[in-house]
């Protein structure tokens, strides 16, 4: 009785010895992905359009000559402050019968960022009214570069306006230490902001000249003119 008592504990010894090796080599390896999203442009939120309002215009007289091409112009700063001019000979008149008002727009970012209006917007050498006067030789060949508004009647005999010299200012942020800034960059269809401390989002006005047809020699009808641009904001 004492040998076979001897044989079974052993027996049993050896099956429990397997049993924890069998248990060590159970470990097995998990996979993880690994991912990143780029978007380099950030999305700008439209509060408002830009608007110049009512106007009262006597007539076109471009003839896309500049020593003698006329052309008036209404500009509305990012502030609201509207004013009207014309070319140092215009025949033109433009009288402001009121409801003009800067576009508004949010961008909800806490960086830095850049601002881009349309190509060839930006008449170089006039950043306002005064200067498409007294540079007329040079502004108006490059006003028809401008953002064309047109009737909404798609006439083509009708002459068009063109929205040039887009602007930004009243910058802001609903709350926050730091004050937002906006300066315009060295390609002057761009403008660069910069974040205050703490600054989670950027509210500002954007405001613009619109200056009449320089190559038609034609009448404005009453009409609504309406044109659109498109704004991009990059890191």
């Amino acid at each position: 009785m004492k040998k076979n008592e001897k044989k079974l504990i052993k027996t049993c010894g050896l099956g429990l010895v397997g049993a924890l090796t069998l248990g060590a080599a159970g470990a097995f390896a998990v996979d993880f992905n690994g991912s990143v999203t780029v978007q380099n442009t950030i999305a700008v939120e439209n509060l408002a359009d830009l608007s110049f309002g009512t106007i009262s215009i006597t007539a076109a007289a471009g003839n896309a000559t500049p020593a003698t091409a006329e052309y008036a112009a209404i500009e509305v700063q990012p502030d609201g402050t509207t004013t009207v001019g014309s070319s140092a000979t215009g025949t033109i008149d433009i009288v402001n019968l009121g409801g003009a008002a800067p576009a508004q727009a949010r961008v909800v970012t806490g960086s830095d960022f850049t601002l881009q209006f349309p190509d060839g917007s930006w008449v170089e050498e006039s950043d306002d009214i005064g200067d498409l006067a007294t540079d007329k030789d040079d502004a108006i060949p490059l006003i028809s570069d401008g953002i064309r508004l047109q009737n909404v009647q798609s006439n083509p005999g009708i002459a068009d306006f063109y929205l040039i010299n887009l602007t930004v200012g009243q910058v802001a942020q609903p709350a926050g230490f730091g004050v937002p800034t906006a300066a315009q960059g060295t390609d002057l269809d761009t403008w660069d902001f910069t974040a205050g401390t703490d600054t989670q989002e950027f509210t500002f006005s954007i405001g613009g000249t619109l200056a009449t047809d320089p190559d038609v020699a034609t009448a404005y009808e009453e009409l609504l003119y309406e044109g659109t641009f498109q704004v991009t904001a990059t890191f």
